[in-house]
Order: structure tokens, then sequence, then C-alpha cells
């Protein structure tokens, strides 16, 4: 499983940015999963800024189910316990530049 929370610079999940955009179109994060028993094939998963982040299946050993992770939580947990908010000043514009709706969606959250 990949995941890219970076909104800039290189793209650094294994399948081609352009052939992601084919399928998911235009997205903020992706996911990728990978199943050992089906390598060629990539279960993509899109998601923009303002939307929660997905839970995915994510495969185990062959013949073993996949297990459901709910990838928002782990992110809250992960920035609530790191340093974040202290470190990074969050009136500052955001680099890459954010669209305009969400731009004006991020100074709603920080405002919150």
């Amino acid at each position: 499983m990949e995941i890219d929370l970076v909104r800039g610079g290189d793209h650094v999940v294994a399948v081609p940015r352009a052939s992601a955009r084919a399928r998911c179109g235009t997205w903020h994060y992706l996911m990728v999963v990978r199943r050992a028993s089906r390598p060629e094939i990539r279960e993509l998963h899109a998601n923009r800024l303002q939307g929660r982040l997905p839970r995915i299946a994510v495969p185990l050993r062959e013949g073993d189910a996949d297990i459901v992770t709910e990838l928002q939580p782990v992110i809250d947990r992960v920035y609530a316990m790191g340093s974040y908010g202290a470190t990074i000043d969050y009136a500052k514009a955001a680099d890459p530049p954010l669209a305009d709706a969400d731009a004006a969606w991020a100074r709603g959250v920080t405002a919150g």
C-alpha cells in the first residue's frame, strides 16, 4: 500500500501520474493498493483536500481476508501526537497554492 499525501513535488506512487489522472481525474492525495496475488493490478483511491481520507481494504497474505483501515483517524492521530500545529504556519499561503475554493475551505478550518 502506498499513500501520497504530498500535494506538490515529485509523484511518488508506483502508478504513472498520467495513468492515475486518466482513471481518477484530479486529486490532492492518492492511495494505491497492490495485491501480491495480482501485482499487475493497482487499486487507486483518489481524494480531494476537503474530503475525509477513505476507508481502504488492505490485503494481508493470500487467502486471508482484507482488513479495512480508516485512514482519516490515523492521520488525525499522527497530527495530534506530532508537532505540526506548532511548526507549520497555517496563516501563510499553501505551497503549491490552493485553488480559490480549497483556500477558502482551509481558512475556515484553521480559523475554527
